[in-house]
């Protein structure tokens, strides 16, 4: 993979596509296993530690797009001795903080060239070959199991509440109101979260009430007043008596959310 001009190295990983001769739990047809980024965390690039991952499904790519979906990038700096993974997809790649703009513009012109091209075939073909491996079972849709240890669905929404109330106030902080590019990876991070939340709120688990109360702060936090709102009314049904946590809701949306 390409030294950058600043002297940045990049690299193109299917790493986290598991591989199609290894003992794992099945999934439903025309899917597949992958390592993707915990929603439930709120972790993003600033936060300075190795991203928390999960085990999940994806369906099956079909051409080059499909599977730069599921293609990692990693990169190391000039001084860097080892390469790293900060959350960046190949399909939603941007501009990274480490590059420098010739730096990017190598990075554009290498994509674009028959040796990344024909990484992402083999990328699309270890997905097809895992995917033939694996037996059929429906009831695996969703089903996410953490990479390191397997906690439950309520200690992941618990952790949920602590990273959703620290993204909050990364965005509350003055010193950073002007940092484009943190305001949007914290509002990507609190997106995840909410989608998380949601998936879960509307099944049929014993944590749903959890899932409401972190949706109803996650999009709070992201200035959607009306879903806002009826997570609040959900997770007072589910779960009443937590008066604080739904007056401070309502003291964000009014005081502070539509400042946003």
């Amino acid at each position: 993979m390409p030294t950058l001009p600043s002297g940045a190295r990049l690299w193109l990983s299917m790493d986290a596509i598991l591989a199609p001769g290894r003992l794992f739990h099945p999934c439903p047809k025309n899917r597949f296993w992958y390592r993707d980024l915990d929603p439930l965390a709120g972790w993003t690039p600033d936060d300075g530690t190795p991203p928390p991952e999960r085990w999940t499904t994806g369906v099956v790519p079909e051409t080059r797009l499909d599977a730069a979906a599921f293609v990692r990038v990693l990169i190391a700096g000039p001084r860097d001795l080892e390469r790293r993974w900060r959350g960046e997809w190949l399909l939603t790649l941007e501009h990274p903080d480490l590059l420098t703009d010739d730096d990017w513009d190598a990075t554009l012109a290498f994509l674009g060239t028959d040796r990344a091209l024909a990484f992402l075939d083999l990328a699309r073909d270890r997905c097809r070959r895992q995917a033939a491996r694996r037996f059929v079972h429906a009831d695996l849709v969703g089903f996410s199991p953490a990479v390191v240890g397997n906690p439950d669905t309520r200690s992941s929404l618990l952790r949920a509440m602590i990273a959703t109330d620290r993204l909050g106030a990364r965005l509350d902080d003055p010193a950073r109101r002007d940092d484009a590019r943190f305001r949007h990876r914290t509002l990507a991070a609190l997106e995840s979260i909410l989608d998380a939340a949601e998936t879960i709120s509307t099944g049929t688990g014993p944590d749903r009430g959890l899932a409401h109360r972190v949706a109803a702060a996650a999009a709070s936090h992201l200035g959607q007043f009306d879903a806002a709102a009826d997570h609040v009314r959900a997770y007072a049904c589910a779960i009443p008596g937590d008066d604080d946590f739904i007056a401070a809701i309502e003291r964000r949306m009014n005081a502070f959310g539509r400042r946003r």
